[in-house]
């Protein structure tokens, strides 16, 4: 079925309505002849709602209850749960509410202060026969109450629509009626406090001061609704005090000059305390389970299907790894391939460079030698092993040989280890054939030294 929402404001004698209709709120008054019968009905309420009930629907009805049908109070109460504190109240109404009689039904508004001190409420309070004739009459005429509370929490839920900046901060709500001026205090678009002054600028000094005096607050956090009799002056003169007040503007300012309507506005919206009967509380406590336990039924679903969803994306990944795996397996055998052979080339070479590096480098010593043999000798052979080695040649006197290669700085241990024999070239002069040994002294150098003169032929093999 459709819902349909209706914000009602209601005094002893008139109910004030505001309903949507078109681009604009329409709102109606409807003037209520008597209040509750001796049997605890109210017939003309029920009668009033009955014009307003949609038709094929269900109706949700929000109440914003006006003076002298609930009072409103400020008190300091020891740190208690709201439940119990509204069984203290209740019970004593008659001590903290000056006009209760009879029984109350209680709503609260805690400021809790810190552990063991006391806490700021915010309490209200109604006749217990009235919230039980406001049921009866709506489920009467087809509309179901959704919340039932003072007019202030209408109007400090007005307050934040008109000026969204009083939801962040402290700040105050002048609401002029045609025989007094409301002030209430906002803790971040709550009621926080409430007081009341005389119609008008009589109390403006007052009213000044009380605003003046709460720590925190921005004096131009300060705003002002309900009847324009009056309103001027009060601004007039809280301007002279320093104190700015802002005017209502925007799509809601048609109610602003109304602050019935205004409360019938923001019923629905309404920041509390809320006033609800026993059996209106358990069906609350009864709902709140209900959602609770609905949402834990969806929050463990959840949960089930996140595990489901995570472990189906498990295996998923997993599988395309293993698959990756599959395809990079070949690969991988034939880089480890490679590998081997390029270690092997590796050693290879390693081998290579140390056997390079511990072998005698000659170079040097031949460069010396072509540079140090006289030059009527010249070298036949060249012979090496390890680290030593033999020449042979031919020269005109040998021993000139064997002192030059004996005064080398490479070699050492020089001796001749064959006779020197006489041998003459055909067609030549006789010449002395040698035989020279000797050791390498050492590692030689890295550069050769330089060549004195043009090394003799030589015709051996080397």
């Amino acid at each position: 079925m459709s819902r349909t929402g209706l914000g009602v404001a209601l005094s002893a004698s008139e109910l004030f309505v505001s309903q949507p209709g078109g681009d604009r709120s329409a709102g109606t008054r409807i003037a209520l002849a008597s209040g509750l019968n001796e049997r605890g009905t109210w017939p003309e309420l029920a009668a009033a709602l009955r014009q307003l009930a949609p038709a094929g629907g269900v109706g949700e009805l929000s109440v914003a209850l006006l003076p002298p049908l609930v009072e409103v109070a400020g008190l300091e109460m020891p740190p208690l749960d709201d439940s119990e504190l509204m069984q203290v109240l209740a019970r004593n109404a008659g001590k903290y509410f000056v006009s209760a009689r009879g029984s109350q039904t209680v709503g609260v508004v805690q400021r809790r202060g810190r552990r063991g001190q006391a806490s700021s409420v915010l309490a209200a309070a109604a006749s217990t026969r009235m919230i039980a004739a406001i049921d009866a009459a709506a489920a009467e005429s087809g509309w179901q109450v959704t919340a039932v509370a003072p007019a202030e929490g209408a109007w400090a839920a007005a307050a934040v629509a008109l000026w969204p900046a009083f939801a962040r901060r402290t700040a105050h709500l002048l609401v002029h009626e045609t025989d007094r001026t409301v002030l209430l205090e906002l803790d971040r678009g709550r009621v926080a406090a409430v007081r009341r002054f005389r119609a008008g600028a009589a109390d403006a000094d007052l009213i000044a001061d009380a605003i003046l005096a709460v720590r925190g607050s921005d004096t131009s956090a300060v705003g002002a609704v309900g009847v324009v009799t009056g309103r001027q002056e009060l601004l007039r003169a809280l301007g002279a005090r320093g104190v700015g007040v802002n005017t209502a503007a925007g799509p809601r300012a048609e109610f602003a000059d109304v602050p019935e309507m205004l409360a019938a506005a923001f019923a629905a919206a309404s920041t509390g305390p809320l006033l609800m009967n026993e059996q209106a509380r358990a069906a609350r406590r009864s709902e709140l389970r209900r959602a609770t336990m609905m949402v834990a039924a969806v929050a463990v679903l959840l949960v089930g299907i996140a595990a489901a969803v995570g472990l189906w994306g498990v295996r998923r990944e997993l599988k395309l790894i293993q698959d990756q795996r599959a395809e990079m397996k070949p690969l991988v055998a034939a880089t480890l391939v490679g590998r081997s052979s390029v270690e092997d080339a590796y050693r290879h070479l390693s081998a290579v460079a140390a056997a390079d590096r511990a072998a005698p480098h000659w170079a040097p010593v031949l460069a010396e030698l072509s540079a140090i043999v006289p030059d009527d000798g010249y070298l036949i052979a060249f012979r090496t092993r390890g680290d030593s080695l033999v020449v042979e040649g031919m020269a005109a006197r040998a021993v000139r040989v064997f002192d030059a290669i004996r005064a080398s700085k490479l070699l050492s241990n020089v001796r001749v280890p064959a006779p020197v024999r006489a041998e003459a070239p055909e067609g030549g002069d006789p010449l002395e054939r040698f035989s020279i040994s000797a050791v390498l002294k050492g590692a030689a150098p890295p550069v050769s030294p330089p060549i004195a003169k043009p090394a003799p032929k030589t015709s051996g093999a080397q």
